[in-house]
């Protein structure tokens, strides 16, 4: 019905296997997930929908991402703008001071 959206992991994992194969080796994979502390979600389509717009609906608003324990600050480092070299005006190029 959702053309295998369950296992989202599983074709990550594995792009190449055909998606009729995936609830076979989902067990697999939770597994592992759980011997290394990974989080493994399942659910219906409705509840993990439910689940990805009430993440999207905190995050959009000041102090959401506070309630993930990562701050704003910390999770993309500040890129420096890059230096803009002298535009030409229209009498001809810019001319360096020395």
């Amino acid at each position: 019905m959702t053309g295998n959206l369950s296992h989202q992991i599983e074709h990550h994992l594995f792009p190449d296997m055909p998606s009729n194969r995936y609830a076979e080796i989902a067990p697999r994979v939770k597994d592992i997930c759980e011997r290394y502390g990974l989080p493994y979600t399942i659910g219906s389509l409705p509840r993990q929908y439910g689940k990805v717009l009430r993440k999207i609906a905190r995050l959009a608003f000041p102090g959401g991402h506070e309630r993930y324990g990562t701050p704003v600050a910390e999770q993309a480092p500040r890129v420096r703008p890059l230096a803009v070299a002298p535009r030409a005006d229209a009498a001809g190029p810019a001319r360096l001071a020395s």
